[in-house]
C-alpha cells in the first residue's frame, strides 16, 4: 500500500508482507560460524549461558513484546522516488490493529508528516529528514478509524477505551502541529447505542467540522432525552442534601474548595432558584462513564446513610467514585460542567489513589479518605 503527498511517497508494509529476516540470515551464518565458533564456543558458553538464562526466564513481557512485532509495520518513505528513511510503527501490547494515520501537512514552508506511530500517540515528523518534532498528549484510546474534514484542517478519530467505552475526538491540525503535548476535543458519544459499540464519525448534520464544534454543546444538549427529567428532579431535591449542598457548605466552612468569588453566590443562586434547565456534561475522565455523574450530582444523599458530620471524601468515594477499584488507575482526574440556564459550573477533581490490592498484572486503587480529594470550581456564562 503506498500513500502520497506531492512529490512525497509512503510505502506501508504490513507483517504479512514483511519478508527481509529470511534473506538476511542465510548470508551471515554461513561466513562467520565456521570460522568462530572453535574460538568462541569453549570459552564463553560455559560462563554467558548462566548469566543469560536467569534473566529470561522471568520477563513474560519480553515474550509478549517480541510476539507484538512480528506485528509491527515498516512504513518506508520516498521523495522524488528517492529512499529517505523507515519508520516502523509499533503495535499495542494489547492488541494487533493495522489502522496508520499518515498524512502530510504543509507550514512555514516545512512539510511535516503526522503518524501513529505509537500507542496513544500521534506523532508529528519533519517529512524531510524523518526527526519527530513532537508528541500530541497521551490518550489512552484504541483508534479504529479516522477521517479530515475542512481542507485537512481537522482529523476527526473514532475509536475506544477501557471496558470497552466508544470514544472520538478531533484534532486541530495546525494548531497540533505547533504545540507539543497538544490535546483534543472529545467528543460525546450519545449517540451510540451500544457502549460496546465503536462511534461514527460524523457531524451531526454540521456542513463543516468547525460548525459542529461550534454547535456541539447545542447538539449534545438536545441529543439527551432525559434532561428535562434530570432538571425537573433538581428542582425537586435541592432542598435536600444533594452534593451541591455540600459544595457550597465546603465553601462556606470548611474553605476546602478552591472556587471563583462568584461561584457561593450562584450556588447560593441555582439552589434557590427554580431551574428551566439543568443538565451534566462530561469534559475529561479517568474514572468511568459520564453517565454516572449526571446522577451522582443530582440524586439525594440517603440521609440514612451520611449525616452532616460525614466526611465529603467519604461521600466521594461512595457517591461518585464507587466503582473506581475495578479500573487499574492510580488518580482520578475529572473534569464536568453543570449546565444551567443562568450559567455554568465548571467542575475539576483530582486526588491521588492508594494501592490497595493485586490482581494478575493488575493493581487496583481506592480513595485515600486520609487525604484532600482537590476540588476546584470557576463559573461560566
Amino acid at each position: 500500500m503506498t500513500r502520497e503527498f506531492k512529490n512525497y511517497k509512503a510505502e506501508i508494509i504490513f507483517p504479512s508482507n514483511s519478508s527481509v529476516e529470511p534473506t538476511v540470515e542465510p548470508t551471515v551464518e554461513p561466513t562467520v560460524e565456521p570460522t568462530v565458533e572453535p574460538t568462541v564456543e569453549p570459552t564463553v558458553e560455559p560462563t554467558v549461558e548462566p548469566t543469560v538464562e536467569p534473566t529470561v526466564e522471568p520477563t513474560v513481557d519480553d515474550r509478549v513484546n517480541e510476539l507484538h512485532k512480528l506485528h509491527d509495520i515498516k512504513i518506508n518513505f520516498y521523495k522524488d522516488n528517492e529512499f529517505l528513511y523507515t519508520i516502523t510503527k509499533t503495535n499495542s501490547v494489547y492488541e494487533y490493529n493495522d489502522l496508520v494515520i499518515l498524512e502530510w501537512f504543509e507550514r512555514d514552508g516545512r512539510v511535516h508528516m503526522i503518524l501513529n506511530k505509537d500507542y496513544g500517540h500521534i506523532t508529528i515528523f519533519d517529512a524531510l529528514t524523518g526527526e519527530k518534532v513532537h508528541n500530541t498528549k497521551y490518550v489512552d484510546m484504541f483508534l479504529c478509524d479516522y477521517k479530515l474534514f475542512d481542507n485537512n484542517e481537522y482529523l476527526y478519530a473514532s475509536g475506544w477505551i477501557w471496558n470497552p467505552i466508544p470514544a472520538r475526538s478531533i484534532y486541530h491540525i495546525p494548531t497540533m502541529l505547533q504545540n507539543p503535548d497538544y490535546e483534543p476535543t472529545y467528543i460525546e458519544c450519545d449517540d451510540c447505542a451500544d457502549w460496546y459499540e465503536i462511534p461514527k464519525i460524523s457531524l451531526f448534520g454540521c456542513e463543516s467540522c468547525k460548525e459542529f464544534l461550534e454547535k456541539r454543546d447545542n447538539i449534545f444538549a438536545t441529543m439527551y432525552e432525559d434532561i428535562k427529567q434530570k432538571t425537573d428532579l433538581f428542582n425537586k431535591n435541592k432542598s435536600e442534601d444533594i452534593l451541591l449542598k455540600r459544595f457550597l457548605e465546603l465553601v462556606e466552612e470548611k474553605d476546602l474548595v478552591r472556587v471563583d468569588d462568584n461561584v457561593k453566590e450562584f450556588l447560593k443562586m441555582i439552589l434557590s432558584s427554580h431551574m428551566c434547565s439543568f443538565y451534566v456534561e462530561d469534559l475529561s475522565n479517568m474514572c468511568s462513564d459520564h453517565k454516572k455523574y449526571d446522577d451522582n450530582v443530582l440524586y439525594t444523599i440517603i440521609n440514612s446513610k451520611y449525616d452532616k458530620s460525614t466526611d465529603i471524601r467519604i461521600i466521594f468515594a461512595d457517591m461518585m467514585f464507587n466503582c473506581i477499584d475495578s479500573f487499574s488507575i492510580d488518580n482520578i482526574d475529572l473534569n464536568f460542567i453543570i449546565h444551567t440556564d443562568s450559567g455554568n459550573l465548571n467542575f475539576f477533581v483530582r486526588h491521588k489513589l492508594i494501592p490497595y490490592k493485586t490482581e494478575g498484572y493488575d493493581t487496583r486503587y481506592k480513595i485515600d479518605i486520609l487525604s484532600p480529594i482537590e476540588i476546584s470550581v470557576n463559573k461560566s456564562s
